[in-house]
């Protein structure tokens, strides 16, 4: 399980177990070349020219119960055309943090990884309590 498994840290959560990413897992060269050879995306699974995947869309269906299959289209468009900030992650700066509220005024997050050699995709969405400093 630990080959897989990893923990997460958090002030507000305390230690959380999750499973390690494909960069975790076989290392930054060998994912680059992963993501390079993967398909080419169906037409209907970009929005705004990022990529949204079957397996980070069932990342987010199962890790991220507040998200419904009827909005999670709605969401990720309203993310990357309506965001109130833009920041990049602490963990890998090939990502970046999309801040922005639903129409009840609650916060989410997108985060989009824009790796080189490849085009965008999203990694997760889910709720917050507030946009990231």
């Amino acid at each position: 399980m630990e080959d897989v498994a990893g923990w997460s840290h958090s002030a507000k959560w305390g230690r959380t177990p999750r499973v390690k990413s494909l960069r975790e897992l076989v290392g930054a060269e060998e994912a680059r070349k992963w993501l390079a050879l993967s398909r080419q995306p169906d037409p209907a699974t970009v929005i705004e020219g990022v990529r949204i995947t079957d397996e980070r869309r069932q990342h987010w269906r199962v890790r991220h119960p507040e998200i419904t299959g009827q909005n999670e289209t709605d969401l990720i468009r309203r993310g990357l055309q309506e965001t109130a900030r833009v920041r990049p992650s602490q963990r890998d700066a090939e990502t970046e943090l999309r801040y922005f509220q639903d129409d009840a005024g609650k916060w989410w997050v997108l985060k989009v990884a824009r790796p080189p050699g490849s085009s965008p995709f999203v990694l997760t969405l889910h709720r917050v309590h507030k946009p990231g400093k």
